[in-house]
């Protein structure tokens, strides 16, 4: 039986840690020992599936697989949160709290690299609440309920207007609106400003390279125009074209290395003001944490 390269490396891997010395087909893990084997050590447990019938091996490796799912989740939600917010418009107020919390105890960020506190895992295992399937479905329909409603009142008159009034921010925009996802949104938009700067410093760099280069290119045919001169009086009008047409070339190369010398200085300046901005959003913060802290 053949299999594919792709296959046979991940065969391969599982062969490599040991787990067992007869993984060279995929029939060798239908029966679940292999891939439990793999979940405990993943998981750091010690293993147990001597005593599993196949059915309970399966249960465990799904439950493994389910709660990788929720991360992944939890950090695409994230995502969402802290770029266009494309997907929080219609949640329901009990989804909004929990999804805030989840993301505001759980989900780190640190130098731009997003990643997950070890206490979500058990967070997740104990909060295990009955959700009715309407929290969901009425999520979806808030939009257009709320327009039919409100169609059959005045704005004075309408309950969904005077309700409107009460509300307070959403639970996510209230999380958003602390130090700590400031300075996180903050920082984010300092690394886009250094990744734009640095990508105008190379592109400055290779101006100026591209620039050195014709002007070695001009000084080079300077020499061949004035050697020519002297050999073929016929040829200096031919050469001279050429040495205008890349002196023009040079001369905009020059303009482009004077705008974005300019552009590199403006944005180094407001690159600085991001970065002292940080630096105070960082010291309230700091204040805020002690204050919570003392509490």
């Amino acid at each position: 039986m053949t299999i594919s390269l792709g296959l046979k490396a991940l065969l391969g891997w599982v062969k490599s840690i040991k787990l067992s010395e007869k993984t060279s087909t995929l029939d060798d893990l239908k029966d679940g020992a292999v891939l439990l084997e793999v979940v405990c050590l993943l998981k750091k447990e010690p293993n147990s599936c001597f005593c599993k019938s196949v059915e309970e091996r399966f249960k465990v490796i799904a439950d493994f697989v389910e709660s990788e799912f929720i991360n992944v989740l939890l950090l695409l939600v994230y995502h969402d949160i802290m770029n266009d917010r494309l997907t929080l418009d219609t949640l329901d107020c009990d989804v909004e709290r929990e999804i805030a919390h989840l993301t505001g105890s759980f989900v780190m960020e640190n130098d731009g690299c997003v990643y997950l506190s070890k206490g979500l895992d058990a967070y997740l295992a104990r909060k295990h609440l009955p959700v009715a399937r309407e929290i969901f479905e009425r999520s979806a329909s808030v939009s257009t309920s709320g327009a039919s409603t409100a169609s059959s009142f005045s704005d004075d008159d309408s309950p969904v207007f005077r309700r409107a009034q009460k509300v307070s921010k959403s639970p996510l925009q209230e999380i958003m609106n602390t130090p700590k996802f400031q300075l996180r949104k903050m920082q984010r938009q300092v690394m886009k400003e250094r990744d734009y700067r640095d990508g105008l410093e190379r592109e400055l760099a290779g101006k100026l390279a591209l620039i050195a280069q014709r002007e070695s290119h001009i000084n080079q045919l300077q020499y061949r125009l004035d050697k020519m001169k002297e050999e073929q009086g016929d040829q200096e009008s031919v050469i001279r074209e050429q040495l205008n047409e890349l002196q023009s070339q040079n001369d905009m190369l020059h303009i482009r290395l004077n705008e974005m010398v300019k552009q590199n200085k403006d944005f180094k300046s407001n690159s600085s003001l991001m970065e002292r901005k940080v630096d105070e959003l960082s010291d309230e913060n700091g204040v805020l944490s002690s204050q919570v802290t003392t509490r």
